[in-house]
Parts: C-alpha cells; sequence; structure tokens
C-alpha cells in the first residue's frame, strides 16, 4: 500500500492535501483537512491515519458482499 500527495491548499488555519492512496491495485482518491497542523508530521499522521480508515471502508465494503448473499428476505422467525 502506497500514498502521493497530489496537491496542497491552505485555507486560513486549515491545510487540506489531496491524497491518492493505492491499496494493492485499488485507487482511491481523497481531500484531507488538517486543522491547525503544528508540523510536517501532523500532517503525515493525518494521512496515515485516514489511510487506516479507508482501508477499514473498503474492507467492509468486501465483507457486505459475502454476508448480503446469505440473509433470507421473507422468512418469518421466531423473535
Amino acid at each position: 500500500m502506497t500514498y502521493k500527495i497530489l496537491s496542497t491548499q491552505a485555507n486560513e488555519e486549515t491545510i487540506t492535501t489531496t491524497v491518492e492512496y493505492n491499496f494493492d491495485g485499488v485507487i482511491v482518491t481523497v481531500d484531507i483537512p488538517h486543522f491547525m497542523p503544528q508540523n510536517e508530521a501532523d500532517i503525515e499522521t493525518g494521512i496515515l491515519n485516514r489511510a487506516a480508515s479507508e482501508k477499514r471502508k473498503l474492507d467492509a465494503i468486501e465483507l457486505n458482499k459475502t454476508i448480503l448473499p446469505s440473509i433470507v428476505i421473507g422468512e418469518e422467525k421466531p423473535i
């Protein structure tokens, strides 16, 4: 898994980075706001934290694809 910063922008106290993540061939591009960063390390931490969130999202999408077929529609069950 890799990432690259495509662009940056400053708006008052917030820096926004546009980041492209490559999750083993699945490309995700997001804008990440960094509120009052103190240094470049804060920016990198924000990017890495967002990577973890985006990866969890992709994993959840794949898991939902495996769960959905097992849900029985219209079956009456006891409570």
